[in-house]
Order: C-alpha cells, then sequence, then structure tokens
C-alpha cells in the first residue's frame, strides 16, 4: 500500500512577515500588495484626501462670501446717506445732547434729595450740577471774550440757589447761552485762539468746547451713581414711553 504523501503545512505569515514581503518585493500572485502596489495606492489615498479638502475650503469660501456680499448690499448706498453735518453743528449736537441729559435728570431728581450725596466726602446732588454749571460759564466766558453767567469765578452756591427750581431753571439756563455762542460763531468760530482759563496757554475754541462737553459727560456718570445708590434709575437708562 503506497504510503500517503507528506504534506507540508505552511503557516500563514505573520504581520511582521507580511511587512517583510512587502518591503522584498512580494509577487501579486502570493495574494499580497507588492511594495510598488502598496505606495501607488497610499499616494491615491493621499490624493483623494487632499480632493476633498480643497472642495471643502471652496464650499466655505463661496459661503463666506456669499455672506459679505449680502452685509454689503444691504448697507446704504454713501450717496443716499444724509451729509456730514458742519464742524459747528456736530459741536452744537454734542453739547445740547449732555446738557439735556443732565437737565433731565436734574428735573427727575426729588427736591428731598438734591442734599444726598453717597459719601461724606463728595458734593451733594445739587452741588455737582451747580459745579457743572460753573465749570460751563468759566469755559464759555473764555471763549466768548468776556463774562458770562452768574457774577464771579467760583461755582454757583446752594446758598444763592436753594431750591431744586432754582438749579433746574440754571441749567437750562447754561445749556442755552452755550448754544446760542455756538450757533453765532459757527465754524470760523471754533478756529479762533482763546486763552485757557488754567493756563499760559493759547487753545482753539474748538478744544475748550470739546473740554466742556467731556467734564459734563464725566458728571452725568458720576450722578448716575447717585441716582442708583439713592434707589432710583436714572431717567435716559428708562425704557421708552410706548407711543
Amino acid at each position: 500500500m503506497p504510503s500517503p504523501t507528506n504534506t507540508a503545512l505552511v503557516a500563514p505569515p505573520k504581520p511582521k512577515d507580511t511587512l517583510r514581503c512587502l518591503s522584498a518585493g512580494t509577487s501579486k500572485s502570493d495574494g499580497h500588495l507588492d511594495a510598488d502596489s502598496y505606495t501607488a495606492r497610499r499616494h491615491q489615498r493621499t490624493a483623494v484626501r487632499g480632493q476633498t479638502a480643497i472642495r471643502l475650503s471652496c464650499v466655505w469660501l463661496a459661503l463666506l462670501g456669499h455672506t459679505i456680499l449680502g452685509i454689503c448690499q444691504t448697507r446704504t448706498p454713501v450717496s443716499h446717506l444724509q451729509p456730514a453735518r458742519t464742524p459747528s453743528e456736530q459741536i452744537l449736537y454734542k453739547w445740547n445732547k449732555i446738557g439735556n441729559k443732565l437737565v433731565a435728570m436734574a428735573e427727575d431728581f426729588p427736591e428731598n434729595k438734591y442734599d444726598f450725596r453717597p459719601t461724606p466726602a463728595q458734593r451733594t446732588f445739587a452741588e455737582s450740577l451747580l459745579h457743572v454749571v460753573g465749570e460751563d460759564y468759566r469755559l464759555i466766558s473764555t471763549i466768548k471774550g468776556s463774562h458770562v453767567g452768574p457774577a464771579g469765578d467760583q461755582d454757583p452756591s446752594p446758598k444763592d440757589f436753594k431750591t431744586k427750581a432754582d438749579v433746574v431753571r440754571l441749567m437750562k439756563q447754561v445749556v442755552a447761552d452755550g448754544a446760542t455762542l455756538i450757533a453765532e460763531q459757527g465754524d470760523p468760530g471754533l478756529q479762533r485762539e482763546v486763552r485757557s482759563p488754567y493756563a499760559d496757554v493759547l487753545l482753539r475754541a474748538w478744544y475748550v468746547w470739546v473740554d466742556a462737553i467731556e467734564h459734563s459727560g464725566e458728571h452725568y456718570g458720576q450722578l448716575v451713581v447717585y441716582c442708583r445708590v439713592a434707589g432710583m434709575v436714572p431717567p435716559d437708562s428708562r425704557p421708552p414711553k410706548p407711543q
């Protein structure tokens, strides 16, 4: 009886052996990719990923461009905008805006709290308003070249303006006097040289107006705190009344 033919059993290559075969150039007939095919496949996958990234970038750029175009199209064309105001008109607008905010606050604050001060070291509410009036009149007098306002170079005294009505009336008067001077002098007046009331230096009138507006704004912010500490909401911070 013929002896059975001995068949050698070959174990499948281990991963390490497969890599070794690839690096050695295993043929396609062995069921494995040779090194060239493996490299080609890797390059193909890399190319596909690159093309996908490019397509996504193009999509994002298209969306971004569409968004920017939409924003630009919704903006009012320059030709349809209101023309810029003259320099004196712009100064007048800012002067009246902060002045009227202080007037509204003075009218709104209860008279029985006009002597309120958040801390002992600070001015009372009435003294703060009178200080704004005093500084405004000092700067208005500087620009005009002659004295305007209550007599003297000091802040108006609460002894002379004892009631809420007195203080409100004076606040309204200084705002009106400043507005009148700005309108009278116009744009040429803003370029006039005036002497600073605090130093031996000449200043342009527009700079003095900006200084006065800034000073009023600083004290408006301070008086907002007075209102809040006193349990009140400043008029300018309240929601608008329904029409």
